[in-house]
């Protein structure tokens, strides 16, 4: 990766989260004809990011791929990224749903992510 696509990607990422840090944190209050029955969705939107910061230590690649470890395969992640590449650029959703009635009550919770860097 060039550092012109670098600048403009690490531009991008700050608008974006800077849109979302702006932005309230609030619940759904839900409101029904029956006074017994009360209920509220919360929902978490994050993104976030990881950047290589150092370069790649010999120590940690095989020596058939020009480093000084012994074994090849554990150095796929120190081959994969270059120092300032992004590793993983992710956003994920939270969503929480609390209903009651009477003296019952249920709480189900959701999580999903995705990574639009590692795309797994």
């Amino acid at each position: 990766m060039n550092s012109r696509s670098f600048q403009i990607s690490s531009v991008c990422f700050v608008v974006v989260a800077l849109i979302f840090a702006t932005q309230p944190a609030s619940a759904i209050d839900l409101n029904f004809d029956n006074p017994d029955l009360k209920g509220s969705l919360d929902t978490t939107l994050t993104v976030g990011t990881t950047i290589r910061t150092e370069s790649r230590n010999p120590a940690l690649i095989g020596v058939q791929n020009g480093g000084t470890a012994y074994s090849i395969n554990n150095d796929n992640g120190n081959l994969n990224w270059d120092q300032g590449d992004f590793t993983s650029v992710i956003g994920s959703i939270n969503q929480e749903l609390d209903l009651s009635y009477k003296d019952t009550s249920v709480f189900i919770r959701t999580f999903g992510f995705w990574d639009w860097w590692v795309q797994t």
